[in-house]
């Protein structure tokens, strides 16, 4: 019984620092960008691009700028999927966020989720 507490106790440490994302996988570092259900985000608190989805949140980001000649543009969420990553973005005078869809190294839509 004392092995295996031995054992136990350095891994449980190791997998304390390990995060996973929405695809599965682990790191070993902690991210403080947190992915999101997008039908519960409203145009809130933003960041910039980065974590695991950071690619396809600074192509995102890029295209409503291009969009919308907005200042500000920042990402309030995404979400990874094997068919595209999904990826909220706002901006201070926008009313609500803008969807957008990358899949693999492009933009494959940008829409705005307000009426």
């Amino acid at each position: 019984m004392k092995k295996l507490v031995l054992i136990a106790a350095p891994l449980a440490l190791a997998l304390a620092g390990c995060v996973s994302d929405e695809t599965g996988t682990s790191s070993g570092t902690p991210t403080t960008a947190t992915t999101t259900s997008m039908s519960r985000v409203k145009n809130g608190p933003t960041r910039p691009p980065g974590g695991p989805n950071a690619a396809a949140e600074d192509l995102c980001v890029k295209a409503v700028q291009q969009q919308t000649n907005a200042v500000g543009v920042a990402v309030i969420g995404s979400e990874f999927s094997q068919a595209a990553t999904q990826v909220m973005i706002g901006f201070p005078k926008s009313q609500a966020p803008w969807r957008c869809l990358v899949s693999g190294d492009r933009v494959t839509e940008v829409a705005y989720t307000g009426s």
